[in-house]
């Protein structure tokens, strides 16, 4: 990361350099010597991945800017930060494309599980990036003039896939880790651990329904599930999961007319 700021730092005693890589004859000029430094430092394999690394980062930075800030209903001139992610988004999907060509077999490419996450990241981004500029029009506040906007409805849709999106591209960073000597073989333990993770899952969703379908019957009143009755079937199950970890709707039971306690 130093090198990167300050590239100067490869002619110091920070990095060293293989024999073979760099040959510390003093017959050579000290431009050919600063060649095989910069050389052999870019054609390394740990640069190479640090490198990815940072721009992947700097990417993931941008591209929560952007959405954040850049993206808004009113029609506006396009801002330079939109223009480096917009070519920097059209590069990564080209070169997952490339990728695939130069597979020659796509479902050996499919097979790989972060392919697929990619491609359904990179799907929701383009269909996101579609919707919230597709242009619509709004009254201003007198009723006269049309204020240029985008259409409001396609928006907020482009908006949250534009979310799942950039939650996907965070979680896979994951796939950086998996080099690391130490966080790889837990990432691929807990890959492993996935299918008894549902079986916990499914026994876990059974006692809660069972303990939300018990709830539900002594503290509702049936009137209330003949008027509403997909309150109390959504409350049946995510009071239970909501009361793991404590919140217990005291006050809502207190304050609540529609519910009653058997045997007062």
């Amino acid at each position: 990361i130093l090198i990167t700021i300050c590239p100067l730092l490869l002619f110091s005693g920070l990095v060293t350099y293989r024999s073979d890589w760099v040959n510390p004859s003093k017959k050579q000029s000290f431009v050919i010597k600063a060649w095989k430094r910069v050389k052999a430092y870019c054609i390394s394999p740990s640069v190479k991945f640090a490198m990815f690394v940072e721009c992947y980062i700097s990417f993931l930075i941008l591209q929560t800017y952007v959405i954040l800030t850049k993206f808004s209903l009113e029609r506006h001139a396009t801002s330079p930060a939109e223009i480096i992610y917009f070519i920097w988004i059209s590069l990564i999907i080209i070169d997952e494309g490339q990728q695939v060509i130069v597979a020659r077999n796509f479902s050996r490419w499919w097979n790989r599980i972060w392919n697929r996450i990619d491609l359904v990241m990179y799907i929701l981004t383009i269909v996101g990036l579609v919707l919230v500029h597709i242009p619509g029009a709004e009254k201003d506040s007198s009723g006269v003039g049309i204020l240029p906007t985008y259409h409001e409805g396609c928006y907020n849709a482009g908006r949250i896939i534009l979310s799942v999106s950039s939650t996907i591209f965070v979680i896979r960073i994951n796939q950086m880790f998996v080099s690391d000597s130490s966080l790889g073989p837990t990432i691929l333990m807990i890959r492993k651990m996935y299918s008894d993770f549902k079986v916990f899952i499914f026994l876990f969703v059974i006692i809660a329904l069972a303990f939300g379908t018990g709830y539900a019957i002594c503290l509702t009143d049936p009137k209330i599930l003949q008027e509403d009755g997909k309150t109390v079937v959504s409350g049946m199950v995510f009071y239970p999961f909501f009361q793991m970890f404590g919140e217990l709707y005291v006050d809502e039971l207190g304050s609540n007319s529609t519910t009653y306690f058997p045997g007062k």
